[in-house]
């Protein structure tokens, strides 16, 4: 894995609704209206780590955490926890 690249970022802005229409039926209700939305592509980078322990017949479970970051006009940061079994 190569650890900076480019990402593509989409951001949206919404309200809640208080009253919601579908084809058969208006009424009140709860949902969000987008009222603003934007795409870009963005320099990021990341960093993480990660172990693998061993399981009988050539199997094994991994768990794994990785620093993201996009550098957006705020950076954008999060850290995903990925964890399973490889066979």
């Amino acid at each position: 894995m190569s650890p900076a690249g480019w990402d593509w970022v989409t951001a949206h802005r919404a309200h809640p609704e208080c009253f919601v229409c579908d084809p058969f039926f208006c009424g009140p209700g709860f949902g969000s209206n987008t009222v603003a939305s934007e795409d870009t592509t963005r320099f990021a980078w990341n960093a993480g780590l990660g172990v693998d322990f061993a399981l009988p017949r050539g199997q094994s479970w991994f768990v794994e955490a990785r620093y993201e970051r996009i550098e957006t006009q705020e950076p954008t940061e999060y850290i995903p926890i990925r964890f399973g079994i490889r066979f």
